[in-house]
């Protein structure tokens, strides 16, 4: 996504370190912290639903920030396992969230959104 997203002013956020303490028992803590604040923050939020993992906390970060006016953007790989119960909960609650099935499509709808200043 930083990728297709280079030509743009955006600030984007990864929470993926490539180093993850697994046996520092703080660490899980400290990153659901800090995926918050990264995720109260921002301006917009994008998540992505690869096929390798079932990604769990981004499942209930998806919930929790759907039941927001924020502007979400959400893509989910074909073969992900529970990409239809991301496509009928998104539609459900954020009719006007229009998933998407590659990275491409994704980045093509950050590119197209009209920013509003505050």
């Amino acid at each position: 996504m930083v990728r297709l997203l280079s030509a743009t002013n955006y600030t984007l956020l990864n929470p993926r370190r490539k180093n993850f303490p697994i046996d520092d028992p703080n660490a899980g803590r400290e990153q659901i912290v800090w995926e918050y604040h990264a995720l109260h923050d921002a301006n917009a939020i994008l998540f992505w639903f690869p096929c390798e993992t079932l990604c769990p906390i981004v499942l209930y970060e998806l919930g929790a920030w759907s039941m927001t006016n924020k502007p979400l953007y959400v893509g989910v790989h074909p073969k992900y396992e529970r990409r239809k119960d991301v496509e009928i909960q998104t539609e459900l609650v954020r009719p006007d969230v229009r998933v998407v099935f590659s990275l491409e499509r994704l980045a093509e709808q950050v590119q197209k959104h009209q920013w509003i200043s505050n």
